[in-house]
């Protein structure tokens, strides 16, 4: 995790060469850190008041341009606000990032009362995906999603993808590709689409089909609230991406009163703490709605740098890389 302070000082330069901070406080006069109005001592609410102005106003000049050319897919968990999916949206557009493809993942995605169900799904599919052989069926199920996104995608052995299968290991499953002269991609996309577990929205990667076919950047998972364990589902879907794509985000969006962190954002940071080096995702809980833009813009400049961690304008957390 870099330092909240270190990103604070290079977005006063940027301020400071478009005047964006006319009338504002300087960033010495302020707690860029880890305070906020929900934790802070009542002296303290102007400070923080302060801080939020202050980033809202950077805003513009700190994301123009800061992801030009970055193809994005964006997953909608269930229960995720149109708010939270238009904040994304709202960043990507400044930065100049392109939505590749969007996806609505249904409440079977994560309901823990469904595991069976996606087991039985994942091993269906299985003979479909591939380089997920051996992964648990949570595990191949992310994976038959990415692949099912991006035509002709392989999981980076390099990443830690998992081993092959031994011999044999798959004859009991009907291998589905191909079948009927069907592209891999577009087998698995109908059986996900089929079972109810997402259905495609849009995206720029969509054709007349419905079905999307290029290879995209980044991912960015959009979540509100969901069941426990959601959190900690929704990082292994970020790991499992991190095997395709140089950058993962999981945008958690939390009402303005919140001072902790999420529940479920909390799961997914507590399980990326255990992730393979280089495949950590970054978490970030987007609770004030002016300076939402820049955080996750920053936060995904950060992870297509190499970098990651947890933000969120919270107690104990950087509001920004």
């Amino acid at each position: 995790m870099t330092s909240g302070r270190i990103a604070a000082g290079a977005l006063m330069v940027i301020a400071l060469a478009v005047g964006a901070i006319v009338g504002l406080a300087s960033p010495r006069q302020l707690s860029l850190g880890t305070s906020t109005a929900q934790d802070a001592d009542a002296s303290d609410v102007p400070r923080a008041d302060a801080r939020d102005d202050w980033l809202a106003a950077l805003a513009p000049a700190a994301v123009q341009g800061r992801l030009d050319g970055v193809r994005v897919a964006v997953l909608v968990a269930d229960g995720a606000s149109p708010d939270a999916v238009g904040q994304v949206e709202t960043a990507l557009d400044a930065a100049g990032a392109t939505e590749a493809v969007r996806v609505a993942l249904s409440g079977d995605w994560w309901d823990p009362d469904l595991t069976t169900f996606r087991s039985e799904l994942a091993d269906q599919l299985g003979p479909s995906v591939e380089g997920a052989g051996g992964a648990a069926p949570a595990v191949l199920l992310q994976h038959a999603i990415v692949q099912a996104l991006m035509a002709g995608a392989t999981p980076d052995p390099a990443a830690g993808a998992p081993a092959a299968p031994q011999q044999g290991a798959e004859e009991a499953v009907t291998d589905l590709t191909g079948a009927d002269g069907q592209s891999r991609a577009a087998v698995l996309l109908d059986a996900l689409t089929r079972s109810g577990m997402l259905a495609v929205e849009g995206g720029v990667s969509v054709g007349a089909d419905a079905a999307p076919g290029a290879a995209v950047d980044a991912v960015i998972i959009v979540a509100g609230s969901g069941p426990e364990g959601g959190g900690v589902l929704i990082e292994q879907a970020a790991e499992v991406w991190e095997l395709y794509v140089p950058a993962s985000l999981v945008v958690v969006a939390a009402d303005a009163s919140a001072s902790e962190m999420p529940s479920l954002a909390a799961e997914a940071t507590g399980a990326a703490l255990s992730a393979a080096p280089g495949r950590e995702p970054s978490v970030l809980v987007t609770s004030v709605p002016s300076i939402a833009t820049a955080q996750i813009v920053l936060s995904l400049r950060e992870q297509l740098d190499g970098g990651h961690g947890s933000y969120g304008a919270l107690k104990g957390f950087d509001a920004l890389p």
